[in-house]
């Protein structure tokens, strides 16, 4: 009804005859190799093929099938529902969305945590014109008042596959990968108004993206928003009646979004700076920002806290075009406005990259040679 045919990873359509069935509740509740051999060479049209059936089975799912849980299979077929379009159903796609299951438990736990006891959510909605709500927490709004729309739209005429994109991305790349991180810096400061905010932000984050999700992952929606902490006008006993988030232009912020945009600009190049020297993840090293124009400027210091927990820094310093930037540095150009310059020395081992470089050197002449001689 909501999706194409379903086919196996090999594209063939599903049939007791082939042997290559896969009963949903095996998906949630897992099945063990042997069973799952006995189930699918059980009443065959033509026997002989038992056979070869058992020894496919038993290559393609050596330990059998592990147990994914409901809201994996329901989330992974509302994900795959592209009008008219057959599907090839692969395990990798379901394992993936119940990690992310995993995912939401984890960032509900360190959110309660950072709430802490007693913690009332704030009467009124928040606004991005909300009294000291810090840049992150605005980004942190209009990024849920943006998958509202993408998913209530797109729930609107029957598109659930970009309904499901649209929530995924909000909880995955945007709260998960982003604003819990930016939290850190906050809750770990001294300013109790910042904090105060960045908790009702998270809230409401949390509150709204869970409703935002239950239709399509019922059961850990519920069983999360029980644990959350209820604004004391909230009747409904439970998500499945409460009310389902609505788009509000009082959130859209398209002023804090390009300056996030900016930073997470300077975060991805830092984070490639780290990778081509191979940083360990815990050091820190210093970064510098240097900058052309107002709002590349605004936005590197608008988000310098952000970007060092991002960016795993020990301290962001912002230079102008024309202010010297300490030699010892890695450097990439991100554009015509941004540069970013990380603090190498004392981090690196300046012997070692020679040796590394020479190696690739050597390693690109002979390339080069081979190449030379075979033309």
């Amino acid at each position: 009804y909501v999706h194409g045919l379903v086919r196996d990873s090999d594209g063939q359509k599903m049939s007791k005859s082939k042997g290559n069935v896969l009963d949903p509740l095996d998906l949630i509740d897992g099945i063990d190799l042997e069973t799952l051999v006995e189930k699918r060479t059980a009443g065959l049209m033509q026997p002989k093929m038992a056979k070869q059936i058992a020894q496919t089975t038993r290559k393609q799912f050596p330990n059998g099938i592990p147990s994914f849980g409901t809201d994996a299979l329901r989330f992974t077929f509302a994900s795959l529902a592209t009008q008219g379009r057959d599907i090839r159903f692969d395990l990798g796609r379901i394992e993936g969305f119940r990690n992310f299951c995993n995912k939401l438990w984890n960032a509900i736990r360190f959110a309660i945590m950072n709430l802490g006891d007693g913690y009332e959510p704030p009467e009124t909605p928040l606004t991005s014109a909300t009294p000291g709500l810090p840049p992150a927490s605005k980004w942190a709004l209009h990024r849920l008042n943006t998958a509202v729309k993408t998913t209530v739209d797109a729930m609107e005429v029957y598109d659930f596959a970009n309904a499901t994109t649209g929530v995924y991305a909000f909880w995955q790349y945007d709260v998960c990968d982003v604003f819990i991180e930016l939290m850190k810096p906050v809750m770990n400061g001294t300013g109790e108004v910042a904090k105060k905010a960045t908790r009702d932000t998270m809230w409401t984050c949390l509150d709204a993206g869970l409703r935002l999700l239950h239709p399509f992952m019922p059961f850990v929606t519920e069983e999360l928003w029980q644990r959350l902490p209820r604004r004391a006008a909230e009747t409904a006993p439970s998500i499945m009646v409460a009310d389902y988030p609505a788009f509000t232009d009082d959130r859209t912020d398209a002023a804090v979004e390009e300056s996030m945009a900016v930073a997470q600009e300077i975060v991805k190049a830092t984070r490639s700076l780290r990778a081509a020297y191979n940083l360990p993840p815990k050091t820190k090293a210093e970064l510098f920002i240097v900058t052309r124009g107002d709002a590349a400027t605004d936005a590197a210091k608008e988000f310098s806290a952000g970007i060092a927990a991002l960016a795993t820094c020990a301290k962001v310093d912002i230079l102008g075009p024309d202010d010297a930037v300490p030699a010892g540095c890695g450097v990439t150009v991100i554009n015509e406005s941004v540069s970013v310059y990380l603090m190498l020395k004392g981090v690196v081992d300046p012997a070692a990259e020679i040796a590394k470089l020479e190696k690739k050197s050597a390693q690109t002449a002979k390339q080069i040679a081979d190449l030379e001689k075979k033309m």
